[in-house]
């Protein structure tokens, strides 16, 4: 389950603790294999995934479609 993986102590320092800083640094390489699972996995898929990445396509559509985008090199 997600809601067990993720507050793992040995894998998590202070995995119970609010501290949003702890994802300035986030590095998913560094973690155990199967240890981050953004969405849940098997039969404990989140069901809003699908929405999230529909919502995700629609955003960056509007963006794309209503703004000039250019490059900018130094």
């Amino acid at each position: 389950s997600n809601a067990i993986a993720q507050r793992l102590p040995e894998v998590f320092e202070n995995p119970d603790k609010f501290d949003p800083s702890r994802w300035d640094a986030f590095n998913i390489a560094k973690l155990p294999k199967y240890s981050f699972i953004g969405f849940g996995a098997g039969i404990h898929t989140c069901m809003g995934e699908s929405f999230a990445f529909m919502q995700v396509r629609t955003i960056l559509s509007v963006i794309l479609s209503t703004y000039e985008l250019e490059l900018i090199t130094p």
